[in-house]
This record gives structure tokens, sequence and C-alpha cells, in this order.
């Protein structure tokens, strides 16, 4: 994996901008703080709850590092998915979020004491960051890595399954997508859960139960994703228990092939996702098998080793050998 970061830091210039003005505009008018300042507001825009300003100023910095952070993630992520420029509206995030906060705290500070709810504020700092955004998104250069072909001699392993079967060999293929995030979320939510729980217990067993299932909930993806391919059926499985998520008949299959996609843009994140053109299965990569049936419903598998699982499919099927497309050039 490439060490440097393929999408530029300048394109958060706006909410890191706001970020700083607002400590800037907080220190320089320390001596005028007001005692307390609102937190919440009526639906008429009078205010209803009140907070210490210190308290209220450490939360919406450190919500608003979080922001520009979990943005600057999302976009790398994207960039290194990106085999041409689209525009991403998700790097609009933090603008957005923080605008609004920033918004309305610099508004609160600004008319009091006779503080309604800062609309003006809000909307001024918040569709400000956005549209400043939404033109470094513009202007930003792609960088972007020629994609190596994982069609290998799929062609030998193809004809390999295929004379197994026409000797009434029998043939089951698993494929599995793991990735390490998967194990972290699965065995560290349903153990933070569960310890809520166990205090819950000394003082009430109702919220207890909600949290044991919410755990066991979480428990059940440990495992990632497994598919199975036999004669007779397709099957995708999540979890240690193996819960079937889709199943597809091998007679069905009308053609097979590697397509090469981005999960962020093409389907909006990971697991299972829909999206225009087919449903999706995946937990990890940009490579899968996009299955086409009989009536023209596309599947799509993600997998770690996308040429195997593809030729044993097209083997067991007898379709031709998969070929490799790109998400990206079928628009």
């Amino acid at each position: 994996m490439s060490r440097y970061l393929h999408y530029p830091l300048w394109v958060h210039t706006p909410s890191l901008a706001l970020v700083i003005g607002y400590v800037g505009y907080w220190l320089t008018h320390i001596d005028q703080l007001p005692n307390r300042l609102p937190i919440r507001f009526g639906l008429h825009g009078q205010p209803v709850a009140y907070g210490s300003p210190w308290c209220v100023f450490g939360i919406t910095v450190t919500l608003a590092l979080i922001f520009i952070g979990l943005s600057v993630v999302m976009e790398e992520l994207w960039a290194r998915q990106e085999r041409r420029k689209h525009f991403n509206f998700l790097v609009l995030l933090d603008e957005l979020v923080v605008g609004i906060m920033i918004g309305i705290q610099i508004g609160c500070l600004i008319s009091r004491p006779a503080c309604l709810f800062p609309w003006r504020y809000m909307l001024g700092f918040a569709g400000g960051a956005v549209a400043v955004g939404a033109w470094l998104e513009h202007i930003r250069p792609v960088s972007t890595a020629a994609s190596a072909s994982l069609i290998e001699p799929a062609v030998a392993l193809r004809q390999t399954v295929a004379e197994r079967l026409a000797r009434g060999e029998r043939i089951g293929y698993w494929d599995i997508q793991n990735p390490r995030y998967i194990s972290v979320i699965s065995l560290a939510i349903p153990t933070a859960l569960w310890i809520e729980a166990g205090f819950q217990l000394a003082v009430n067993i109702w919220p207890a139960v909600p949290l044991f299932a919410l755990g066991a909930f979480f428990l059940l993806f440990y495992g990632g994703q497994r598919t199975m391919v036999t004669p007779g059926k397709i099957r995708v499985r999540y979890g240690f228990l193996g819960i079937t998520v889709a199943r597809i008949d091998t007679n069905a299959v009308r053609d097979v092939a590697v397509l090469h996609f981005s999960p962020l843009r093409d389907f909006g994140g990971y697991g299972i996702r829909r999206n225009r053109r087919m449903t999706a299965y995946y937990l990890c990569g940009d490579h899968g098998v996009v299955i086409t049936t009989n009536t023209g419903r596309k599947i799509l598998i993600g997998s770690n080793t996308p040429d195997r699982l593809a030729a044993v499919i097209a083997g067991i099927v007898g379709v031709p050998a998969p070929a490799e497309i790109d998400e990206q050039t079928e628009e």
C-alpha cells in the first residue's frame, strides 16, 4: 500500500479554517464570555437549555475535528478506488457539519443576551464552507494507478472443473472474505455491550436485555463472508453460523465476469448493497464476480481471488471463460 495520501489535504481547508477561526474568536473574546450558552432550542427558536461556555467550546471543537478526520479517511478511501475523476460529494460532509456547529456557536456569542436560534449565521457559515469545498473538489487533481488484470490463465482452471464434473466427481469450492475490521467489530462491540449489560443487571434487568441482544447480533458477523459453489447452487453466507443471504441456481446463470468496481462510488459502502444495476455482497476490496442470470438479474460477489471464483463458476455452469470488465467503463 502506498505511504502517501492520494487525496490532497487542502480540499479540507474550509472546515479547518472554520475551526481555527472559531478558536481564535473564542480566545480573543475570552474576557467577554457569558456565564452560560444555549445548548438546546425550542420550536420557535428560543433557548430551552443552557450549559457552560467552556463545555460547549470543548464539545464543538472535538466534534469538528472528529468529523474532519472522518472525512479525511473517507476521501482517501475514495481516491484509492478512483480510476477517473468523479465529483465526490462525501468531501462536503465536514464542511456542512462543521459549518453548522460553528455557525450556531458564533451566532449565539454575537447575538447574546437575547439569543434566538441563529439561522443566518448557521446558513452563512455552512453554505459558504460547502460552496468553497465544492470548488476545491472541482479543481482537485486525480491520482490514479493502473489496475493490474486479475484474469490469469483461468481458462485452465475452468477446464479442469468442467472435466471433473463430466466424470461425475463431487465438486465444492469455498471463497472467503474476512477482513480484520469484521473481527474487531464482531468481537469488540459485543464485549463492550455485554459489559455494560452486566452493570445494568445490578440495577434493572430490562435495560440489560436489549444490550445482550444487540451484542449477540454483532457477534453473528464473526467469520465474515463465505461463498460456496456446488454444481447445483451458489450460496453467499455470513458469520460463523453461515446465515445464507443469497442463493443462486447454477442452471439459471447466463454469464460470469470479473468486475473492477469502486465500493464507495458505485455502492456507497460495504456489506449487502444495491445500485440500479445489481445487488452486491462484499466486505472488502474492489474486485468481485458478477453473475448474470437468464432473467437479466446481476449479482456481484466480492472475492479476494475473483479470477479463481469466476473460473470455478464458469466451469460448473458451462459458460465461456470469464472476462474482466470495469464498472466505470460500463456507464
